[in-house]
């Protein structure tokens, strides 16, 4: 250990974990560059006193709601990236007057956690999908919500539209393709007889449109992400789905 002036202080001795002191004094601080951990000697042991690269500070949180780009170069202080996304929501059915309209699929949600930092790339694609469409009146399918990304790190899909017809179903729900945890969206629900709209699935972060007895109903805001459209009309005339909901990328 040495102190080189008053503004540095305390400058603990530089090695690695392969080249520690072969014979410590009590009190000896040490600096390994390849684990990144300060230790002290105890007189029996060197002991871990700052954590190393296990130990983890949040610093900052970036949302987005639209396609961007990531720049490593931004963030020089950086050690670890907790990234969390959604996919687009699929868009409910439109209906004909005798029926009602089914939901879309809620976004799938991909999670991972990223200490390669060196391996990183300095710039990496963020991609928002956005909500599938709404069904136009009468027999029409609801659009598939579209893929949200963080480079080919964290992938998840969009929830596919609700069907309508002679066999409705709801839409399915996005999945989550790759990342640390993968979690499918809620599938949309069905028409179910009696002209009563199925609902839009819901999203790890958010939930899916309402059916009913009027036009179908976009996906609602939970928090910071939106997911499935609702059912689309359920009442005496003809009418069209709702949208699904955009990703998100946090």
């Amino acid at each position: 250990m040495a102190i080189s002036n008053s503004s540095r202080g305390l400058t603990p001795g530089v090695c690695t974990s392969t080249t520690r002191p072969t014979a410590p004094y009590e009190g000896q601080l040490i600096y390994e560059t390849d684990t990144d951990r300060v230790l002290v000697w105890n007189n029996s042991a060197w002991v871990v006193i700052n954590g190393g690269t296990t130990s983890y500070e949040f610093v900052q949180k970036i949302t987005y709601t639209s396609s961007s780009t990531f720049s490593k170069a931004s963030y020089p202080w950086l050690r670890a990236l907790k990234v969390y996304l959604v996919g687009g929501g699929g868009g409910s059915s439109g209906c004909v007057a005798v029926s009602g309209g089914s939901g879309g699929g809620g976004g799938g949600y991909a999670e991972s956690f990223i200490t390669d930092i060196n391996g990183l790339a300095s710039s990496v694609t963020v991609t928002v999908g956005g909500g599938g469409g709404a069904g136009a009146s009468g027999n029409s399918t609801g659009g598939t919500g579209g893929t949200s990304s963080f480079g080919s790190l964290v992938i998840a899909t969009g929830g596919t539209g609700g069907i309508t017809g002679s066999d409705p179903v709801g839409g399915s729900g996005g999945v989550g393709t790759a990342g640390d945890i993968l979690i499918r969206g809620g599938g949309g629900g069905c028409f179910s007889g009696g002209r009563q709209s199925g609902a839009g699935g819901s999203s790890v972060l958010g939930s899916g449109g309402a059916g009913g007895g009027g036009n179908g109903g976009s996906s609602v805001t939970a928090g910071t992400a939106n997911t499935g459209g609702g059912g689309g009309e359920g009442g005496s005339g003809a009418g069209a789905g709702g949208n699904g909901g955009s990703g998100i990328v946090i």
